[in-house]
């Protein structure tokens, strides 16, 4: 049994491309769990804002940047991960999470520019 001289094997035993492939793959489904605490947390102040029709808070406006910055991490995680995919194996695991990512967090960025836009704003007429 010859082994490829090319391959580099850990003191764990794991080659070099699994511990590569698994960076990737866990780039992926890392932007779809900051896409998760995100919708969490803007779903968490959205909900439990108390104020009057005019009233913005100073604070929000950090806060939803904050969290557009946040979710655009979540973005570039889920492009990164792509650059990862070497054969079907690495597609089947990364595309999933990667796109899911990238949408969800997407999604999110535009809900927080949407929210604090129309903060203290009178929508009823």
């Amino acid at each position: 049994m010859e082994r490829n001289k090319n391959v580099a094997v850990t003191e764990h035993g794991e080659t070099e491309p699994s511990r590569c492939r698994r960076k990737y793959v866990l780039a992926a489904w890392t932007s779809v769990a900051i896409a998760v605490v995100t919708f969490a947390l803007d779903w968490l102040v959205i909900a439990n804002h108390v104020g009057g029709r005019g009233q913005r808070p100073p604070g929000m406006l950090l806060f939803y940047v904050v969290l557009m910055v946040v979710s655009g991490a979540g973005i570039l995680a889920g492009v990164f991960s792509f650059f990862g995919i070497r054969s079907w194996q690495n597609a089947s695991s990364i595309i999933p999470g990667a796109l899911l990512g990238i949408c969800a967090n997407g999604f999110n960025a535009v809900g927080c520019l949407l929210a604090y836009a129309l903060e203290g704003r009178n929508l009823g007429g």
